[in-house]
């Protein structure tokens, strides 16, 4: 259901591309990440989800809620700086007494929250913000439809990294900055 909607969303906006103020585009994608990434982390989906699915479908996995309050743990210890790059140890006990232990929350940003602190964070969203705006402005300069794929699949990556680890995978990011790249900007003949 929730690829469905995603699907049904992508459609509308490579649609309604040429027709939105180019200055809303960005803003609109960060509004839609924003509500997704909060929706699956306050387990808005459960119902949808785990509703004729098995556990292995749902948001609400009871690992990826521990990973998560482990990370936060270690985040509330070291905010500012995090714990070091690869260094984050999520420990946490399951209802039977036992200790679990995972090197990765299945959400990207706090995983760079984690291991980067507030620094990381705010380094990742100037990164994320550069690629928008290379993005945006690009929208002039070619074809309306490969820039709206491109805006699609890297709004696509951007929730997908929310509810999964994969920037951990180094194809991922590769593919994700040369597929920005096919939206950017012509450059200047001069």
């Amino acid at each position: 259901v929730l690829a469905v909607a995603g699907l049904v969303a992508g459609v509308a906006v490579a649609v309604a591309a040429g027709r939105w103020p180019r200055r809303a585009l960005p803003a609109l994608a960060v509004l839609a990440a924003v509500a997704l990434a909060g929706g699956a982390a306050s387990g808005a989906f459960d119902g949808l989800l785990s509703a004729g699915a098995g556990t292995r479908l749902t948001l609400a996995s009871s690992h990826r809620v521990s990973q998560t309050r482990a990370a936060l743990d270690l985040v509330a210890d070291r905010p500012l700086t995090g714990t070091g790059p690869g260094r984050a140890e999520l420990i946490w006990t399951e209802p039977d007494g036992s200790a679990l232990l995972a090197r990765y929350v299945h959400n990207e940003y706090v995983q760079v929250l984690t291991e980067l602190g507030l620094v990381g964070v705010a380094l990742l969203a100037l990164l994320l913000g550069g690629v928008a705006w290379l993005v945006a402005r690009g929208r002039a300069s070619g074809p309306a439809a490969r820039w709206a794929g491109v805006a699609a699949g890297l709004a696509a990556l951007g929730v997908h990294s929310a509810l999964d680890f994969l920037w951990h995978l180094g194809a991922i990011p590769l593919v994700a900055a040369a597929v920005a790249g096919l939206a950017a900007p012509r450059a200047d003949p001069r």
